[in-house]
């Protein structure tokens, strides 16, 4: 090579080698891309701000998070971290107040993917888990030498192997012989101690493994994060909000209705407005104001913007028409709209039939200490268990392998069942949930003390699931007795809870007072005479607030005394409507049956029997009341059955053709009155009656 060539080709080298470098850049930027790897670089400051109102809606739920900042002259972006999964991101928006100079840039949402580690129980879990293997492995080491001592004791040939060998005296050789035996013996029972301990290392490394497996890997949380551009024309102090939607959080009215000891029948009533509220968003609300309200937040307040309606055709196969081509249609359906179209017009219509923008997502990069911890940990789990399926097929002795076993058949069911508990809980079906809870809480139970301790964190998790599982299913159940406030009003009805609340988000109905007031009411009574009569009340309420009411459960109760849960009408303000309060248990009502065989029923082939019925009605309210009581008189579905010598004590008020009778009685307070009837069937002895109720109006 000639010595000016040199200086050209090392400029070649350096191309090349540039060129390579660059190649080698991009492609590992092109795969950081495609396998999603690839966060931004965090520019914004993330603030600190608290939920200062909650909107409730039937579903959803739109938050008010507020905050006040120092902020400096110019651009600034800021970031509303660690938000709910469940935020609808069409849904958020800054709020500036009408006096703030503020200019709101841009504003975005993004998702910000975390994975989860728990270093410091992981390390515990690490130390104990290299504690058991290296316990196990000594003692394994011991078992070992004294399986190698008896093989060697065992081998030794007292007989003489030739004539050459001199004999030993008789004495000589029982002292060589006690002193094996007695070797063997000590040996054979140090054997036996270590196969205990063994057995015992096993069950210390079994349950180790099983921890420590649990930090084998991480669990990834997804969260939202709102990033806004801002611009301040000067330095100072602004009051910011951001609002968003949510799912997963609701309300339903309930009631308490108390009807308060009266010296008459038109005492006033104590009614107390509450409404369940429930919270599955993934963020807790803590002492934030409370709007209730029926309307749709996805639903759009403007008016739909209409679209071209266009009609086309088609040729029908059998058809001798010629079709035109689709590209002469589209170029005749395009020259058209070009003259019919308004400027701008296509450009606006491509802009909104493009997709909407894929919502970004961000890694948050894990801690390179739990990184390196969480692969320690899964090359230790992994190389244990190796050592640890060896060691079972090593020492194979019956005594080595029985607490063992009981340890390794407890921790599978163990892992099953709070993997179990976990899924089913996520899945919401809360029954199984709590069923396998319980079955993980027990599989503890039969552990040792020492043992129990290492699963504190499964406990307590355990415990929660079950106890969470249950609320949920009372709160199931108790959700299938009551109406969506949206259903019930078509418009936006609203109203604010008096007090602030504070909601924990774990889907339990928690109920939240509203108001209470007295309203007055006249009562009213019916009774029903058949086989277990009673006085059902009908408070008849003058409502007098301008806030309507909806529809929902109400509890009735009797000054103190609970007198059981009725349903309560949608009322509109200064409506008058009927509730019905149940069975009064202070209107005491009783009834007495008698039947004899009259005389006419003694001689001949017929019989006539008599029968009574009397019902006693007693008031022991300390007040005089009114009551409209209905009873029925037998009519005959069997012409070979006759009823006569109908009696009835005292006279209804009203009768109807199908026998069902009307009585009104006023009684005073702690009087009696009783209601007699009296009927005589008369039918061939082999006829038996047979008693039916058909029903009828009141």
């Amino acid at each position: 090579m000639h010595l000016n060539e040199l200086p050209a080709r090392a400029g070649v080298y350096r191309a090349m080698n540039s060129l390579l470098s660059w190649r080698t850049a991009a492609v590992c930027l092109l795969t950081l891309m495609t396998t999603g790897l690839w966060a931004e670089e965090e520019d914004y400051r993330a603030i600190p701000s608290s939920i200062s109102r909650v909107h409730l809606f039937d579903g959803q739920a739109l938050l008010l998070r507020t905050t006040t900042l120092d902020l400096p002259a110019g651009r600034i972006r800021l970031a509303f971290e660690d938000l709910p999964e469940k935020l609808l991101d069409q849904t958020a928006r800054l709020r500036l107040k009408g006096s703030s100079d503020l200019r709101l840039l841009d504003l975005r949402v993004e998702t910000v993917v975390e994975k989860e580690f728990r270093t410091q129980e992981a390390e515990a879990a690490e130390k104990e888990l290299k504690a058991a293997e290296q316990e196990l492995r000594e003692v394994t080491a011991l078992y070992l030498a004294q399986v190698e001592q008896r093989k060697a004791l065992s081998s030794i040939d007292l007989k003489p192997s030739g004539e050459d060998k001199p004999l030993i005296s008789v004495d000589r050789w029982k002292h060589i012989f006690g002193f094996v035996d007695s070797s063997l013996t000590r040996i054979n029972s140090r054997i036996n101690e270590l196969l205990g301990r063994i057995d015992n290392a096993r069950r210390r490394l079994e349950i180790a493994l099983t921890v420590a497996e649990r930090y084998k890997s991480h669990r990834e949380t997804r969260r939202k994060t709102v990033v806004v551009d801002l611009e301040a024309p000067r330095a100072g102090s602004y009051d910011i909000a951001l609002e968003y939607g949510v799912e997963d959080a609701g309300w339903f009215p309930h009631y308490r209705l108390t009807l308060e000891e009266s010296r008459s029948s038109s005492p006033s009533v104590k009614l107390t407005t509450a409404v369940y509220v429930y919270n599955e968003t993934g963020e807790d609300w803590s002492d934030a104001k409370l709007t209730l309200s029926t309307a749709d937040l996805t639903n759009p307040s403007r008016l739909p913007e209409l679209s071209r309606w266009t009609i086309a055709s088609v040729i029908r196969p059998d058809s001798t028409r010629v079709a035109r081509s689709d590209r002469g249609l589209e170029s005749n359906v395009a020259q058209a709209a070009d003259e019919e179209a308004p400027a701008g017009y296509y450009e606006r219509e491509k802009k909104k039939d493009a997709p909407s923008p894929e919502p970004s997502t961000s890694y948050k990069p894990a801690p390179k200490k739990a990184m390196e911890q969480q692969q320690r940990m899964e090359q230790s789990v992994n190389d244990v268990r190796g050592f640890y399926n060896k060691n079972l097929a090593d020492v194979k002795e019956e005594l080595a392998d029985q607490k063992a076993r009981e340890a390794r058949d407890l921790m599978e069911d163990f892992r099953e069942s709070v993997n179990e508990q976990e899924n089913y809980y996520n899945k919401r079906d809360y029954s199984n949930a709590r069923t396998h809870a319980t079955r993980t809480l027990d599989i503890i139970q039969r552990l040792s003390t020492s043992e129990k301790q290492k699963f504190k964190r499964e406990i307590e998790q355990a415990k929660q699931i079950r106890a969470w599982s249950y609320e949920m299913e009372q709160t199931k159940k108790l959700k299938r007795q009551l109406t969506a406030p949206g259903k019930q009003v078509p418009g936006d009805f609203s109203m604010d809870a008096p007090l602030k609340i504070s909601v924990t988000s774990d889907g339990v109905f928690r109920s939240v007072f509203i108001s209470e007031n007295r309203y007055n009411a006249s009562l009213s009574y019916e009774v029903s005479l058949n086989r277990n009569p009673g006085a059902y009340l009908t408070a008849n309420i003058q409502y007098s607030d301008k806030q309507a009411l909806l529809a929902g459960p109400v509890d009735i109760y009797y000054g103190e005394d609970f007198g059981g849960t009725s349903r309560h009408p949608m009322v509109a303000p200064g409506e008058r409507y009927d509730l019905n309060l149940g069975k009064d248990p202070d209107i005491e009502i009783s009834r007495e049956d008698r039947q004899y065989e009259t005389s006419e029923g003694l001689f001949g082939g017929r019989r006539a029997v008599r029968y009574q019925e009397e019902f006693t009605i007693h008031n022991r309210r300390s007040y005089a009341i009114s009551l409209d009581l209905y009873g029925a008189i037998p009519r005959s579905a069997d012409d070979r059955i006759n009823i006569e010598n109908i009696k009835v004590s005292p006279t209804p008020a009203h009768q109807e053709d199908n026998g069902i009778m009307r009585f009104k009685l006023n009684l005073k307070p702690g009087a009696r009155e009783k209601i007699k009837l009296e009927y005589q069937l008369i039918h061939d002895r082999d006829v038996i009656p047979v008693m039916a109720n058909e029903g009828g109006s009141r």
